[in-house]
């Protein structure tokens, strides 16, 4: 699969990024993940203060400050999952019942390596995960995003598409990628 070229959500302006781009292919029970953003990264606040010795560690609010993400859910079913990751080797992961609802964080996904790379005109983070069980046989709707906060304090969303009204990922009408299930030897 190629990449993606996320569109910036048109009320959400950004004078530094012009363009973000993105991969997901899932393979077997591991989800492979890559995120690219280009542009005058020295314009943005990434997330940092971890090296990259210490590993991945899990924590809530990510969305809050520049971070990566991606949603999916199993075709016709309200549950759906979250992760998101950024650039201070940190990383989380939600399940959902429904839109924006039961919420909790969840353990059986897991972190099995990813590498964040920030330099002067381009931002990348690549990750592979173990998917939870509850997914890994079904066909997914699937959306990769970005959001971005500027040095100026404002913040642009970065999505494979956007559903009328203000940002919102969670918004079944923007999971535009197909992510059919593996198949089973």
């Amino acid at each position: 699969m190629s990449r993606l070229r996320l569109q910036r959500h048109p009320d959400t302006p950004c004078d530094y990024i012009h363009s973000v781009a993105a991969f997901a292919r899932r393979e077997g029970n591991q989800l492979w993940l890559q995120f690219r953003a280009i542009g005058d990264t020295d314009g943005i606040i990434w997330p940092s203060g971890r090296s990259d010795k210490h590993g991945w560690e899990r924590q809530d609010g990510l969305w809050q400050h520049s971070c990566f993400e991606f949603f999916a859910a199993a075709r016709d079913e309200p549950r759906y999952f979250e992760t998101n990751f950024a650039t201070a080797n940190q990383w989380a992961a939600y399940d959902f019942t429904g839109y924006r609802s039961g919420m909790r964080t969840v353990t059986d996904v897991e972190m099995v390596a990813a590498i964040p790379s920030v330099r002067k005109n381009r931002t990348e983070l690549s990750a592979r995960l173990i998917i939870p069980p509850a997914f890994v046989e079904k066909d997914w709707q699937a959306n990769l995003t970005a959001i971005l906060e500027a040095k100026d304090g404002t913040k642009s969303y970065w999505a494979l598409a956007h559903a009328p009204g203000p940002p919102d990922f969670h918004n079944r009408d923007c999971f535009t990628l197909s992510l059919p299930a593996p198949e089973q030897p």
